[in-house]
């Protein structure tokens, strides 16, 4: 074989490679693929989006990749990455798109159901700079506090289920616009108003203050 032949054969089983990722770099983003106990330089890996809107997902080591290089030269290598392995499998599930992360959250959209799950994060953070608007019929707040850190307005009824006799407690003063009932007694201070009594004073005489 012609040294001419010989580099267009070496050329040709360069262009693609299969490999695994070997080493990850951040900045600038970079990865090294190994294949078949050769290893690249660092070279640029594939992502969804690398325009002014950005998406970010650093390859994990072991991940299966593909090295594209032109005219079969790796020094001008680009990796793709994204192939399901052993080590990386698939989900399996085929209404649902998701996300699985290394410490096990998941964040996933079952489109035949029609449901949004998060789990296994531990903290969560919506910031927005004018509004949000959650608009649903009914919302479920499963929390031992719940912390509401300024004004509130109800544009509806409040029902406190007092569950296990838990108590409604208010740390400023209470304005009402209309009528206040209760089914029980009302106490201010050691004041009953549904039991409370008057001393008489005599006909025609105002009563004395409640005991």
């Amino acid at each position: 074989m012609s040294y001419e032949q010989s580099e267009m054969d070496r050329q040709l089983s360069s262009l693609i490679m299969l490999g695994n990722v070997a080493a990850v770099q951040m900045k600038p983003p970079r990865v090294r693929i190994e294949s078949d106990g050769w290893t690249s330089d660092w070279v640029m890996w594939s992502a969804v989006a690398a325009g002014r809107a950005r998406h970010w997902r650093p390859p994990s080591i072991g991940e299966q990749a593909v090295l594209l290089n032109p005219s079969g030269d790796p020094a001008q290598g680009v990796a793709i990455i994204g192939f399901y392995t052993g080590e990386f499998d698939g989900d399996g599930r085929p209404d649902v798109v998701g996300w699985l992360m290394p410490d096990g959250a998941v964040i996933e959209y079952d489109h035949a159901a029609g449901a949004l799950l998060v789990d296994g994060v531990k903290t969560v953070n919506v910031n927005a700079a004018d509004s949000v608007t959650v608009k649903t019929t009914t919302i479920t707040l499963d929390a031992q506090d719940v912390m509401v850190t300024n004004n509130l307005t109800v544009g509806a009824a409040i029902n406190h289920l007092a569950n296990g006799g838990a108590k409604a407690s208010f740390g400023g003063a209470i304005e009402a616009k209309g009528d206040i009932h209760s089914d029980a007694d009302v106490t201010a201070g050691s004041i009953s108003l549904g039991g409370h009594s008057h001393v008489e004073q005599g006909d025609g005489a105002p009563v004395g203050p409640p005991t």
